[in-house]
């Protein structure tokens, strides 16, 4: 799985480098080496890309292929930005298919056949990507069918993945589990405080009609919010609303309920695969939890003496530690593996 580490100029510049590297089909550099290469058969394609080059804003239509080449994933991405609000992000989109005829008629995201339609009051919370109009140093690391970026703005840590799940499921029983998670569900700059400026990887929004920074796309073709986590009853699935969980931070309390600790960030520091779990309601006391699959290469760890950037080992692969946004809490922890 080929990465890339480097600085971008501004939020256009970095969906350049992002672009450029997805779709180079230049042969894969050695497992733990960064540089550019997806290779022939897991690069991805644009199929139209109204920025002007990456210097206005405007959409990203991507399909990649998966890792057997023929999976047809697709995910795109617009850009926007607000210099008085000073916010410059990125709105990410799934779809099931691309439609040129949409595209050409209205070049909207939210239009193609299949995209997030989640709205509230109105305002379509698809996920938004948080990053700025200055520099900053990025990390990517994808593959034929998914992608991860960790950006660092200041002392925020913003993060993103999009793309299919490694599903517990044959390709036949369950062929798009498509995730799209971003930092926040509405447009905002890096400097807010607000609870819904959060990773993809556990929610703490607190009400049920909130938008969400994560969804998936369930094999009835709904897409599923990841929701609320804090320790109280509600968060662990026993509700009745059918939705998104990520185990394991979901299922964990704020009393120090850990399934597993390791205070000492030894290159052995537990590394959990983060699995994405839908929960069918059930209500209070009869949960009806189940599992989809895991989001390849990103891994909760215990954030016991952890910092952003920190490098734990495994078998000779180096997993980049970050953090949730600007939380350094117990389970505000994660590992992305460099391969």
């Amino acid at each position: 799985m080929p990465f890339l580490q480097g600085t971008a100029t501004d939020y256009l510049d970095l969906l350049d480098q992002f672009v450029t590297f997805v779709t180079d089909t230049a042969a894969q550099q050695p497992a733990g080496t960064p540089g550019p290469g997806m290779g022939p058969t897991e690069a991805w394609t644009v199929r139209a890309n109204t920025t002007s080059g990456f210097t206005v804003d405007g959409n990203v239509y991507l399909e990649a292929p998966g890792i057997s080449g023929t999976e047809e994933i697709f995910m795109n991405i617009g850009t926007l930005s607000d210099v008085g609000n000073q916010y410059f992000l990125w709105r990410l989109q799934g779809a099931t298919e691309y439609n040129s005829v949409i595209q050409a008629a209205g070049d909207d995201i939210d239009a193609q056949p299949g995209a997030i339609n989640i709205f509230e009051s109105s305002t379509l919370r698809n996920p938004r990507f948080l990053l700025d109009d200055d520099s900053f140093d990025f990390t990517i690391v994808a593959n034929g069918r998914r992608a991860f970026i960790k950006a660092t703005i200041g002392t925020s840590i913003e993060t993103m993945f999009i793309g299919y799940l490694v599903p517990y499921a044959n390709p036949t029983e369950y062929p798009v589990p498509l995730f799209i998670g971003g930092s926040h569900n509405t447009d905002a700059a890096t400097t807010t405080t607000s609870i819904d400026h959060i990773w993809p990887f556990y929610d703490l929004t607190a009400s049920t009609a909130d938008g969400s920074s994560a969804y998936l796309r369930g094999t009835d073709g709904v897409w599923y919010r990841l929701r609320k986590t804090a320790g109280v009853m509600e968060d662990k699935g026993e509700e009745t609303e059918e939705t998104l969980l990520m185990h394991p931070p979901s299922f964990q309390d704020d009393t120090g309920d850990v399934i597993y600790t390791n205070e000492t960030p030894t290159p052995e520091h537990i590394k959990w695969p983060l699995t994405a779990v839908i929960n069918q309601g059930g209500g209070p006391g009869t949960p009806q939890f189940q599992p989809m699959g895991i989001l390849d290469g990103v891994f909760w760890t215990p954030g016991f003496n952890l910092n952003t950037d920190d490098l734990l080992q495994d078998g000779g692969i180096d997993f980049e530690v970050f953090e949730n946004i600007t939380r350094k809490g117990y389970r505000d922890f994660c590992c992305v593996k460099l391969v």
